[in-house]
């Protein structure tokens, strides 16, 4: 049977609906050796301040066809979205043609997790003479160190992280509850067909929606902490490294006395942008420890608590201990970035939404 007389079947959507949207508009770069100085004008004041010129001469693009980009130059344009949460910069982007980017000077070094949704990616390391390389739906973890390539195909599309490593060093030794000696290295391939890796893909997307979501460059400061901290656990739980063996040990037993002071200093700073570290150390213990406990004594989480006291001080608040002006304003001074979740906390722990009188 044909469709003669009738109107053609639709074309096929080719848009790539699975790249989840980001906060800062999009922007293009209209060569390769643009892409430092585009990056670093795109980063908020206090990031860029920190970096300075140093900058723009720790990595070095190009493309991977130099004839092709002298014959046609704008085929190598590029379309990236930005965002900020504490201090991990996320990157989507969109590429055409092949690029590669050398490490040239490593600054104060951070961890970078790769994902694809198009394309390739070979990771080189010249030092050591080893090459990785990631395909669609598999990711690279790598920290930057002099010499190191990273190679992109044509048709590319993908997301990045780059983590902080002085963060990484802190959660680590918040888990093993002892200082890292040694440096940090994580296997370099990300497979997310395994189940462990299937959810630190998870992970990630929850955090790029995250960022997409009204106001969330705007989200008070412990939920972008919140956020890096969320998926630099995962990939120290998840993805093997140095540690690795560490973190399966036996967790050093804590108290019920541990759990109160820990509540005690949720209490009294329920308004403050609090990590779990600061609640372990003021509990006396490590954060593995604290975290086994809270498990057995309290049946949840230290965190999951400060979520629950902090409502709890939130409808203290609106039962006239303070006048509350709105909402947001309510959900902002307990640390809830989002007003329409905070409301929906609210309603499943009382009962009824809150209400402001």
């Amino acid at each position: 049977m044909t469709n003669k007389g009738k109107n053609p079947a639709p074309a096929a959507q080719t848009k790539d609906t699975s790249a989840p949207r980001l906060p800062a508009d999009e922007i293009t770069i209209q060569s390769p050796y643009d892409v430092n100085e585009t990056l670093l004008q795109a980063m908020p004041a206090s990031l860029r301040a920190r970096i300075g010129e140093s900058g723009l001469k720790a990595r070095r693009f190009e493309p991977v066809d130099r004839r092709a980009f002298q014959s046609e130059p704008a085929a190598f344009r590029q379309t990236i979205r930005l965002g900020h949460f504490s201090d991990t910069r996320l990157v989507s982007n969109r590429t055409r043609k092949a690029m590669a980017m050398t490490v040239v000077e490593p600054g104060e070094g951070a961890y970078t997790l790769g994902l694809r949704r198009r394309g390739t990616a070979v990771l080189s390391n010249g030092r050591y003479g080893t090459e990785t390389i990631s395909v669609a739906q598999t990711g690279l973890l790598y920290r930057e160190q002099e010499g190191l390539r990273v190679a992109i195909s044509d048709d590319h599309a993908g997301t990045s992280f780059e983590l902080p490593y002085r963060r990484i060093v802190a959660v680590l030794e918040g888990l093993i509850e002892r200082p890292v000696s040694r440096r940090i290295a994580f296997e370099p391939l990300l497979d997310t067909s395994t189940q462990a890796g299937e959810r630190l893909r998870r992970v990630a997307s929850f955090i790029e929606n995250e960022q997409s979501v009204p106001g969330g460059r705007d989200a008070p400061i412990l939920w972008g902490r919140t956020l890096e901290d969320l998926l630099i656990r995962s990939l120290l739980i998840l993805q093997p490294h140095t540690y690795s063996s560490q973190l399966e040990g036996p967790v050093r037993g804590a108290s019920p006395f541990n759990v109160k002071r820990a509540e005690a200093f949720m209490q009294a700073h329920a308004c403050e942008a609090i990590t779990v570290e600061q609640i372990a150390e003021a509990s006396g213990c490590g954060v593995r420890s604290l975290q086994s406990a809270f498990r057995t004594f309290a049946g949840c989480s230290p965190m999951e608590r400060l979520r629950i006291i902090r409502l709890d001080q939130a409808h203290l608040d609106l039962s006239g201990r303070t006048a509350v002006t709105s909402l947001r304003a309510l959900a902002t001074k307990f640390q809830f970035s989002n007003p329409g979740r905070f409301a929906d906390q609210y309603r499943a722990r009382f009962g009824h939404r809150p209400f402001i009188r």
